[in-house]
C-alpha cells in the first residue's frame, strides 16, 4: 500500500465516503503528496505532478525556507483540504490500495476470464466422463475413406497400414467403414457399405 493520490473532485469524495463509512476523521492524516526542492513542483509518491489540488486558501506554505522549518510534506486535514507541514510531525496515514496488474478487475475482463474457467472446465468434464478412450490409438497419418472391398484382413491392412486389428476385423464383419475425419475427432460415424 503507499500514500493515498488524489487527483481530482471525485477522487476526493470518494475519500471522503470511505473516511466517513470508516469513522471519520479523529485529526490530519498524510496523503502521497510532497514539495520536490529540485523543480519547485508539489508530486505525488508516484511521481506525477499535481495537477489537481484542494489546497486550503493560505496554502501551500512554508516551502522557501521563510518559516523556522520547511514544510514538504501534504496532509489532509478534517475539513478535506490540503495543507503542509514538516515531514517529521506525526500524523495518521491515509493509504491506498495498490492497483493490480498481473490481474485485471474490471467487469469485462473478469466475464472473459469467467468464460475462458468455465470453457475448461466443460472440456475437462467432457474428457472425465464422454471422452472414448481408444481416440487416441488412431493415427492421424490417413486421408479419406477406409477401402474394405477387399475381402481378407491382409488386403485391408496392406491399403490401409493405420487402422488397429480389430478396425479391419470390424469392418469386414459389419461392411460398414470408418471416415477418417470423424474417426480422429472421435466422431465413430458409420457408413453402411
Amino acid at each position: 500500500m503507499d500514500l493515498a493520490i488524489i487527483e481530482s473532485s471525485t477522487e476526493l469524495t470518494r475519500v471522503q465516503e470511505c473516511v466517513v463509512a470508516n469513522g471519520g476523521f479523529i485529526g490530519d492524516a498524510w496523503i502521497g503528496g510532497y514539495y520536490d526542492e529540485n523543480i519547485s513542483e508539489h508530486r505525488w509518491v508516484d511521481s506525477t505532478l499535481f495537477d489537481w489540488t484542494n489546497w486550503e486558501a493560505s496554502e501551500p506554505n512554508c516551502l522557501d525556507g521563510t518559516c523556522l522549518i520547511d514544510e514538504h510534506c501534504v496532509r489532509l486535514d478534517t475539513a478535506y483540504e490540503f495543507r503542509t507541514r514538516a515531514c517529521t510531525v506525526p500524523f495518521d496515514v491515509l493509504c491506498e490500495k495498490e492497483r493490480s496488474t498481473t490481474f485485471c478487475h474490471h467487469w469485462p475482463c473478469r466475464w472473459i476470464w469467467g468464460f475462458i474457467a468455465l470453457v475448461t472446465l466443460c472440456c475437462i468434464t467432457w474428457n472425465l466422463f464422454c471422452g472414448n478412450s481408444d481416440d487416441d490409438k488412431i493415427s492421424p497419418e490417413p486421408v479419406g475413406v477406409v477401402n474394405i472391398s477387399k475381402n481378407s484382413t491382409q488386403d485391408i491392412a496392406k491399403e490401409n497400414p493405420w487402422l488397429k486389428d480389430e478396425e479391419i476385423s470390424f469392418c469386414l464383419r459389419d461392411k460398414y467403414t470408418f471416415e477418417l475425419s470423424q474417426e480422429l475427432t472421435g466422431k465413430r460415424t458409420k457408413y453402411i457399405k
